[in-house]
């Protein structure tokens, strides 16, 4: 039985009995607390403290985050998976995402000392990222199921997989760039948006492979988008005088790049006619 089998108060009530048998008290929380958990076995709670030292920029200094990559050293040359759950936030650090230097400006001890951790632990660390890649997948295409969206918030992926979103992050860009998972990024709400290996006719609803340009059931001929030049899958929208088509989407925000304050109306990318989102056909 694991620590987390307990109720979550039981560790508290440990500890005040050992107040009363008149041993010293096990400290709960900083840096000073890891090395006496972990010396008397309570590893998910030292894990718990060294991963918020890691993750939050305040009230801990460098020096903590430090003594955190100190001690996971000395325990991955023990047992590596003891300190399985630190090891995707170590990862964060070797990697200075974008989303990490924005907490916290990286210390070149802080990234010499991460590195070693995770060189120590290659193999702990591997399977511990493969797992989360795929909990990160599954709980993904959970909400999309869930909630009928191919917009996924990363935040709530985050809550339910149990990690901090800066990991979450890190793990889904790797996977978008090494195609383990099909879609893009926003930034903005930070939302995943899943991408089928099928499309969709807008006309009949056929379903056939993305790369046809014309549906194999109707004949509708599927136009590029003149603005990012990809072939649109949605009902597209058209400039009324010159007819060249745009994802609805992106000739909006083309309009409202080119609006002019006189007129009240973007211009068309392509013949540079004055319209507003009313007069797109």
């Amino acid at each position: 039985m694991s620590e987390k089998d307990f109720p979550d108060d039981l560790f508290d009530k440990a500890l005040d009995a050992l107040d009363e048998t008149g041993e010293e008290p096990i400290k709960t929380e900083g840096i000073k607390a890891v090395p006496e958990l972990l010396q008397r076995g309570y590893y998910d709670k030292a894990v718990d403290i060294m991963i918020k030292i890691i993750e939050d920029s305040d009230p801990y200094s460098i020096n903590d985050k430090i003594a955190v990559t100190d001690i996971a050293h000395q325990v991955a040359q023990e047992d590596a998976n003891i300190i399985r759950r630190l090891l995707p936030y170590l990862y964060v650090i070797y990697n200075k995402t974008e989303a990490y230097l924005t907490r916290a400006s990286p210390d070149p001890v802080l990234i010499m000392n991460t590195a070693n951790v995770l060189t120590l632990a290659k193999s702990v660390l591997y399977d511990e990222v493969a797992s989360l890649k795929q909990k990160i997948i599954d709980v993904a295409n959970q909400i999309s199921k869930e909630y009928k969206t191919v917009n996924i918030p990363l935040g709530d992926v985050a809550t339910r997989v149990g990690l901090s979103l800066v990991v979450v992050l890190l793990l889904v860009d790797e996977m978008l760039l090494n195609k383990e998972v099909r879609g893009h990024y926003d930034s903005v709400g930070d939302i995943l948006t899943l991408e089928s290996d099928k499309a969709r006719c807008y006309n009949c609803g056929a379903e056939f492979s993305k790369d046809v340009e014309k549906c194999p059931s109707c004949s509708t001929e599927f136009p590029k988008c003149v603005i990012c030049r990809l072939i649109i899958r949605t009902i597209p929208v058209s400039c009324p005088k010159c007819n060249n088509s745009a994802h609805r989407e992106h000739m909006l925000e083309w309009l409202k790049m080119s609006h002019d304050k006189k007129k009240d109306k973007g211009m068309c990318p392509i013949c540079q006619n004055y319209l507003g989102p009313e007069d797109l056909k």
